[in-house]
């Protein structure tokens, strides 16, 4: 599958990679139109994975999972509209819960 082309009008279309100067993956998903859609997925530079979620029309949507480097889970939130939404999540790099927090349209509210 090819990577990192451009549609008629120049912009992103397809699966792109983005990498680190090392040659390292830094982070791989899909364009529409020159929109970030699907999934999508970020790492560390030691290749570990960093982060994931979905983007619809160049917004991120739906649950996100960040990751700590030692692959424990950090925080899990949703995003709607771009905005986070809901509860989040956040947990120390041992893997325990120490934080809930509330959103509104991007708002901390609780």
């Amino acid at each position: 599958m090819k990577t990192n082309q451009l549609n008629k009008n120049g912009k992103e279309t397809g699966l792109w990679r983005y990498y680190y100067p090392d040659g390292e993956l830094y982070l791989e998903g899909k364009y529409k139109k020159g929109e970030r859609t699907g999934r999508w997925k970020f790492y560390y530079s030691n290749g570990k994975l960093y982060l994931e979620g979905k983007y619809k029309k160049g917004e991120r949507t739906g649950f996100w999972k960040y990751y700590w480097d030692n692959g424990k889970l950090d925080s899990v939130g949703k995003y709607k509209n771009g905005k986070e939404t809901g509860f989040w999540k956040c947990y120390h790099s041992n893997g325990k819960l120490y934080l809930e927090e509330k959103y509104k349209n991007g708002v901390l509210i609780g």
